[in-house]
């Protein structure tokens, strides 16, 4: 596939039919958070592994906003989803999560411009169909945590990835974008999200 392609357009989002796009990944070296947060792995991890227990996930649907249950859930619990824990929204952290995760939440005041963050687990079995993010000037952090061996991966812009544990990947979410898990284990990542504009 093409390195450019035609933007598709998608509602509420400003984009041209015939406007050719580069990859949508991006490049972490270009952004010391990105290093914090690699440093911050082992402590992350540790932390994500305590939520691990919690029935305090939320199961969402990619693209939506509104989560498919009403309430929290375990990660024993329904499925296949994608399920959040979150630690931000709207630019500012989630009090009671957050004390949950105290070093997690420390490293990510170090980040600038966050608008949403947490623990994201694509379970076991599921795959996300294609979608973009609902902020025109996103640009979308993975800490990858625990990560499956086997066909679990990402693509965007027709470009696919793996993650590696304790490194991380960065995209435009405007760009299309999906992922999948054909494993039998759950995939988890730590999810930050920043806005583009005063990076």
């Amino acid at each position: 596939m093409s390195s450019h392609q035609t933007a598709p357009r998608l509602p509420g989002h400003e984009q041209n039919m015939n406007t050719p796009i580069e990859s949508g990944w991006m490049d972490p070296a270009e952004y010391p958070f990105c290093t914090l947060l690699e440093t911050a792995y082992p402590a992350i991890r540790k932390e994500l592994e305590q939520v691990m227990k919690l029935a305090a996930w939320t199961a969402m649907r990619e693209g939506e906003s509104a989560p498919i249950v009403p309430h929290t859930v375990s990660l024993q619990e329904g499925g296949p989803w994608w399920r959040l824990f979150g630690l931000y929204l709207n630019g500012r952290p989630l009090e009671r999560n957050c004390a949950l995760c105290p070093r997690t939440a420390e490293i990510l005041l170090q980040v600038p411009q966050v608008t949403k963050a947490g623990f994201a687990c694509l379970d076991r079995g599921y795959a996300m169909s294609q979608h973009i993010g609902h902020h025109p000037h996103n640009y979308r952090i993975h800490l990858a945590l625990k990560i499956p061996p086997g066909d679990c991966a990402m693509e965007v812009t027709g470009e696919v990835r793996k993650w590696q544990e304790g490194a991380v990947t960065m995209f435009d979410d405007n760009q299309i974008h999906r992922a999948w898990n054909h494993t039998a284990e759950d995939r988890f990542v730590l999810i930050v999200d920043v806005d583009n504009r005063q990076l």
